[in-house]
């Protein structure tokens, strides 16, 4: 419900298309007649030379439905310079190889400086929705394409949301260019990965959720999402299934912008065939915006000549500071733009919250849906092969879809999470240590200005749609309001559209530019920490700690114990040790201890450090515990025969522990020592053999047996 959620964004129950002066959106029909947008500074544009090209972005799916996601894939279709709406794209001569002139694998991992043959043990899993009865064969024309090795049964699996082979769902023409898409770019960017594709049985949240399950179940410590939908439609049980310590979840921020206000116009009878359009804007997508999750938003991407990156901006297709936006007026379509902006429901995690520029995103708390980010502009794409309802043919796509398996598959070469419980911290973490591991996206924005500055994009709006209060955030966009839970009332309110502006439409021109959908230097929300330079911003920094036991663990004795701290921050230092012993005990500073009673303990010593991590590590000892002795020999036995006793198989679990000695007293006076010793009773009778063991850490156990010895 729109007033719902603005009541969140507002702080108040008013919605702000109740604000004075607000302004209709005409069709770009209209607006043609009016007066042009104030030309702002020039969108990144390629540099090399090449052969001019026409095309519309096509959704691979269309909105999601209440309690439904989307997937986020967007496929360059060329039309016509004359089709309306089209955009205008290159293909330079030099970089673009691909078979349908997108970027290739080579050009992917040469632009984000990795080597994409190395040896890796990990396995990378696709979770989308419906089959993809090709997804095989298209992965196998791919490979052959570009030289790389045939599939084995064990270099990709693809199994049903419960984890089994069978049954699969049935098929879908969208969610199968999806996984078309999806385990190509993993196979680009990763030749030794082992591909899982789980593949839910509808695009419903929770059967996507019990997918992501067992997806981590059947090994994958990297899973991939490159689908979304409103926030508004999350629960904590389909969260819980983006939360596994350890393993890296990634997912695609959405394709219409920030707070998806891509969505504003896209009405039924305006483009739309979706009967609740209009109810997916003013908030970002999950599972990005689950804070245990890593969400990779999109970018544009131009190359150099020998392939290495020239520069990347934030990718936004339909804003007003870009070429398309400004030839088609106030069109919103499907020409797309990165997602993401703070969450209205999920606060922080710290690290992120502690980033520097996180405070200019204006979250103040909350989760800001937007981590890292990779390719994923549509009008360069990268090329792919499908061969779904019998075509054969390649494509060139793109759309955040494309960003969240190449970061998963970047993730994988660096070897997964390594042992971080959230992995986005590696990201912030490297962002602050190793400054150069990411490529600072500075340009650009994923809001309706487009990275324009308040003041310029103000004008540019009361150009067009005089009068006006220059506030995008104040817009009508002319149509009934559908929304499930009221009938139409009239013209609507546009919503949110960029977020360097009052969010209830007062006006406010020469604002500075927040953060939140704008690339600034440093973090943020348009692009996260930047894009990959390199797998250093996967890897760990966080400080580990290990733990060890003296040789030999002696009851009520006081033993030392031993501790290796590594700490790869630069600077780092130690701030605090504390150490528990596991029998309720702890200190501050002393790893020296005696263990009073006997049992077995976890020894842990936590650490943090100068910039505030935690780490722990341990030990687990026996201390004082009873040894199993063990008899071997014979019950009823003869007078005046030698008979053979053991204690073979004795075992002793104390720490360090070993049998030293064992003894025997038979019960007629006679005595001896040894594991294996012989004995002759010269009477009849019964006796008690008394056999006891001795170990060096203190302990001994006896064991006593009655003998029978008859004539």
């Amino acid at each position: 419900m729109v007033t719902a959620v603005l009541a969140v964004v507002l702080g108040s129950a008013v919605p702000a298309a109740a604000a004075t002066g607000t302004t209709k959106l005409g069709t770009a029909a209209t607006l043609a007649a009016g007066h042009p947008l104030t030309e702002p500074a020039p969108r990144p544009q390629a540099a090399a030379t090449g052969t001019v090209h026409y095309a519309r972005i096509a959704p691979l799916c269309g909105q999601p439905k209440p309690g439904e996601s989307a997937c986020f894939g967007l496929k360059r279709v060329p039309v016509p310079a004359s089709t309306p709406h089209a955009i205008r794209y290159v293909v330079p001569d030099s970089v673009q190889t691909g078979p349908s002139g997108g970027f290739t694998p080579d050009d992917l991992s040469t632009a984000y400086q990795v080597n994409p043959s190395a040896a890796t043990g990990q396995t990378v899993a696709i979770v989308d929705a419906f089959d993809d009865p090709y997804a095989l064969t298209e992965l196998n024309a791919f490979d052959r394409y570009y030289g790389f090795p045939a599939e084995t049964s064990t270099s990709f699996r693809k199994v049903n949301q419960a984890g089994a082979r069978s049954p699969l769902p049935t098929a879908d023409s969208g969610w199968a260019g999806e996984i078309a898409l999806d385990i190509e770019a993993v196979r680009g960017m990763c030749r030794k990965c082992k591909i899982l594709l789980v593949e839910a049985s509808t695009p419903n949240n929770a059967n996507l959720a019990t997918a992501v399950n067992s997806a981590v179940r059947l090994g994958a410590r990297i899973v991939s999402n490159s689908y979304g939908g409103p926030e508004a439609g999350g629960s904590p049980s389909i969260q819980a299934a983006y939360q596994h310590p350890g393993v890296v979840i990634t997912a695609s921020t959405g394709d219409h912008g920030w707070y998806n206000w891509d969505f504003a116009n896209d009405v039924p009878g305006g483009g739309s065939t979706s009967p609740d359009a209009g109810a997916s804007d003013d908030m970002p997508n999950t599972p990005a915006a689950y804070p245990s999750v890593v969400a990779v938003a999109g970018t544009g991407l131009e190359l150099n000549p020998d392939g290495s990156r020239n520069q990347e901006w934030v990718w936004n297709d339909n804003g007003a500071d870009d070429q398309n936006g400004m030839c088609c007026g106030f069109w919103f379509g499907g020409q797309g733009a990165s997602g993401g902006g703070c969450s209205l429901r999920y606060n922080a995690m710290s690290f992120q919250a502690a980033a520097s520029g996180y405070a200019a995103t204006g979250c103040k708390g909350k989760r800001m849906t937007g981590d890292v980010a990779a390719l994923a502009d549509p009008a360069t794409g990268f090329d792919y092969y499908s061969q779904y309802g019998g075509g054969n043919h390649w494509g060139t796509i793109g759309g955040t879809s494309l960003a969240s398996p190449l970061v998963a598959a970047m993730w994988a070469l660096a070897g997964g999470s390594g042992g971080v419980a959230y992995p986005a911290q590696n990201l912030y973490d490297n962002y602050r240590f190793h400054p150069t591991s990411t490529y600072d996206v500075q340009t650009g924005g994923n809001g309706w200005c487009a990275g324009d500055d308040t003041t310029s994009c103000s004008t540019a709006l009361q150009d067009e749609t005089a009068p006006s209060t220059g506030n995008p955030n104040n817009l009508q966009n002319g149509s009934t309001q559908h929304d499930a839970e009221n009938p139409p009332q009239g013209q609507g309110w546009a919503g949110l559209l960029d977020c360097s502006y009052p969010h209830d439409g007062s006006e406010q021109s020469g604002q500075p530019i927040s953060g939140e959908c704008n690339a600034l230097t440093g973090y943020d929300g348009a692009s996260g920490v930047g894009t990959p330079r390199g797998l250093q911003v996967f890897r760990s920094t966080q400080p580990a700690v290990a733990v060890s036991h003296p040789s030999v663990m002696k009851l009520r004795v006081n033993e030392a114990f031993g501790s290796r701290i590594t700490e790869p921050a630069p600077g780092a230092t130690i701030t605090s040790r504390t150490w528990t012993y596991g029998d309720g005990t702890a200190a501050t500073t002393s790893n020296v201890h005696a263990f009073r009673n006997a049992g077995t303990f976890t020894v842990r010593l936590t650490i943090r450090d100068s910039y505030g991590r935690t780490a722990s590590g341990s030990t687990r000892i026996t201390v004082g515990r009873a040894l199993s002795v063990q008899f071997h020999g014979r019950t009823r036995v003869h007078r005046n025969h030698t008979y053979r006793f053991t204690a073979y198989g004795s075992r002793d679990i104390n720490t360090g522990g070993r049998i030293v000695r064992v003894t025997w007293n038979f019960g007629d006076h006679h005595r001896a020592t040894g594991s294996a010793v012989k004995h002759r009773y010269s009477r009849t009778g019964r006796y008690t053999i008394t056999e006891t063991a001795w170990d060096n850490t203190g302990v001994h156990t006896t064991r006593r047996v009655r003998v029978r010895v008859v004539r």
